[in-house]
C-alpha cells in the first residue's frame, strides 16, 4: 500500500545520501585529518606535524567504512526490492498502473531505482578497496534489477487488454537495463584509466543522480500530493 511505498522510497533516498557522505564521516570518526598547509603568514611548522598513528587510523576508517556499507546494503536491498513489487500502482487501468493515485506509480519507482543504480555505481568506481566496493555493487545490481521489476509488476497489474504507451517506454528502460548489466565487464575496465577532466563529469552525473533522486522519493510517498491537497 501507500504506506509501504512512502516508508521504502524515503528510505531509499535517505540512505542514498548518507552513502555518499559516508567517506568524510568514516574519516572523522577514525581521527583522520587532511594535511594543514600554512596560510599566509602562518608558522610553517604547522605543516611539519607527523601523525604517528595514521596508519592505524585509516585501518579504523577502512573497518568502520566496511561496516557502514554493510549496514546500508542490509537496508536499502530489501527496501528497493519491496519498493518495485508494491510500487506499480492501483491495478485497473493503464494509467493507474504507471502513475497510480496520490503516491503510488510505476514510472517513478522505477525512475528512482535508476538514479540509484547509476548514482552509487559512479561512487563505486572510485573506491579502491573491495569491501567498499562489493557492497555498492550488489546495491546497483538490486536497483537495477528493481528497475525491471518495476515494468514487469505494472504489466501483471494491467487489467485493461490496452497497454497504455509508458508502459513501453518501461518495458524498453528494463531491456536496456539487462543489457547494460550483462555487458558492464565489457566496459567496466575503461573506467580505471579515464581522464581527470572525464572524472569530474562522472561525479557530476552522480550528483545530479542523487539530485534526481529526492523529488522522485517525496512524490512516491505523497508529498506533492498533500501539498495539492492543501491547495
Amino acid at each position: 500500500g501507500a504506506p509501504v511505498i512512502a516508508a521504502c522510497a524515503l528510505g531509499i533516498c535517505f540512505m542514498l545520501v548518507f552513502l555518499v557522505v559516508t567517506p568524510s564521516l568514516t574519516a572523522r570518526l577514525a581521527g583522520l585529518q587532511p594535511p594543514r598547509i600554512p596560510t599566509a603568514g602562518q608558522d610553517l611548522a604547522v605543516s611539519d606535524a607527523i601523525d604517528l598513528h595514521v596508519e592505524e587510523k585509516a585501518r579504523r576508517a577502512q573497518e568502520i567504512y566496511s561496516g557502514i556499507l554493510t549496514g546500508l546494503t542490509c537496508g536499502i536491498v530489501p527496501a528497493l526490492l519491496l519498493l518495485a513489487v508494491t510500487g506499480a500502482g492501483e491495478p485497473g487501468t493503464a494509467a493507474g498502473a504507471l502513475l497510480g493515485s496520490g503516491s503510488l506509480g510505476a514510472g517513478f519507482a522505477q525512475a528512482l531505482c535508476i538514479t540509484v543504480a547509476v548514482s552509487v555505481t559512479l561512487h563505486a568506481s572510485r573506491q579502491g578497496h573491495p569491501r567498499a566496493i562489493w557492497p555498492q555493487m550488489i546495491i546497483a545490481a538490486t536497483a537495477a534489477m528493481s528497475s525491471c521489476l518495476c515494468a514487469a509488476a505494472a504489466w501483471f497489474r494491467l487489467d485493461s487488454p490496452t497497454p497504455y504507451a509508458g508502459l513501453w517506454v518501461m518495458s524498453a528502460i528494463a531491456v536496456v537495463t539487462i543489457i547494460v548489466m550483462v555487458t558492464a565487464a565489457v566496459f567496466a575496465s575503461r573506467f580505471a584509466a579515464l581522464e581527470p577532466t572525464a572524472v569530474v563529469w562522472l561525479e557530476r552525473a552522480e550528483s545530479l543522480a542523487i539530485a534526481a533522486s529526492l523529488p522522485l522519493a517525496l512524490h512516491l510517498a505523497g508529498v506533492f500530493s498533500l501539498i495539492r491537497g492543501l491547495g
